[in-house]
């Protein structure tokens, strides 16, 4: 209606927000050009580290934890890594999968079964992994609580796939029982 100068509101009100508005995403697009191009994924010694540690933890096959703060490169490690090996799934820790159950509804989507698989989804994600040489990675693994955790163990031991837990530090607090 204000573009067809049909608005009855006010009109002089709303043509000042368009035009600071049109000017921020201006200034924003220049900004923008004037970034340095991303570089990538870069194989830092960090980086290095993690990815020798996923590729052990899949070929033992075993459980492997990487804690770490912010920023040094767990979360790109992990994509690159499930990017370049076969049979690799990858499910990211949030505060929402308080619960095994909840844990386990995601984890069928993740492995690829879909979220109707039924009350028997741990036996259900133990007998699609079996056999695989797979590797299970929980990322931002330090937000779930430990029984959660005890379920991402019992699935590694049942169906005899790699686990790898990445986290920040909390997450030894988790494994040693401290925090539930």
């Amino acid at each position: 209606l204000w573009l067809n100068a049909a608005y009855a509101g006010n009109n002089e009100r709303v043509t000042v927000q368009v035009e600071r508005w049109l000017e921020n995403r201006r200034e924003a697009q220049r900004l923008r050009q004037g970034l340095p191009a991303e570089p990538g994924f870069v194989v830092t010694p960090t980086v290095r580290r993690i990815l020798d540690l996923l590729g052990y933890a899949q070929a033992a096959p075993t459980m492997a934890v990487v804690s770490g703060g912010a920023g040094v490169g767990k979360s790109s490690a992990v994509e690159h890594y499930a990017r370049s090996n076969p049979n690799v799934w990858v499910m990211v820790g949030e505060p929402a999968c308080r619960s095994p159950n909840a844990m386990l509804a995601r984890l069928t989507e993740v492995v690829g079964m879909g979220p109707k698989v039924g009350s028997l989804r741990s036996r259900a994600v133990v007998q699609r992994l079996t056999g695989t040489g797979g590797l299970l990675i929980l990322d931002e693994a330090h937000h779930y609580p430990t029984p959660v955790l005890d379920q991402v163990r019992y699935i590694h031991d049942q169906a005899g796939i790699g686990g790898a837990l990445l986290g920040n530090p909390g997450i030894y607090a988790r494994l040693e029982g401290v925090l539930a």
